[in-house]
């Protein structure tokens, strides 16, 4: 799918203009996915992405990681927009992986087995809370 088709997607389902030099949230997020969705699913460059946004690439590429990281950590409107409008589905986040990854990385035998459970429990409510951000 060629940048131009990628734009225009977005900006119809937001309303908004990417190359708008607005703060506001939807014009923030569409850039983040437009920036996300060029690079990791149509193979474009950060250069080609940020001259179509009027930005320079160092901009489509902090948008990209941006709006990458926020998928990783279960941001579930950005997963849900990137769905409606490209019917990709990026909810296979890292989530689950990185709790395990952080369970095992942990030395959890230093504490009692009845704490353990506990410990537990508060990883996950921590995750949680991080994904609804």
């Amino acid at each position: 799918m060629e940048l131009l088709e990628i734009k225009n997607k977005i900006e119809q389902f937001y309303k908004v203009d990417v190359d708008s030099k607005s703060r506001r949230k939807h014009n923030v997020r569409a850039k983040r996915i437009f920036s996300y969705v060029s690079a990791q699913h149509f193979n474009h460059s950060v250069t080609n992405i940020g001259a179509s946004m009027g930005l320079k690439h160092d901009s489509a590429i902090y948008h990209r990681d941006t709006a990458k990281l926020m998928i990783e950590i279960g941001y579930n409107e950005i997963i849900s927009d990137v769905y409606s409008i490209f019917n990709i589905d990026v909810s296979r986040d890292k989530t689950r992986e990185k709790r395990e990854e952080l369970l095992k990385a942990m030395d959890l035998s230093r504490l009692p087995n009845d704490k353990i459970d506990e410990f537990i429990m508060r990883v996950n409510v921590i995750i949680e809370a991080y994904t609804r951000i």
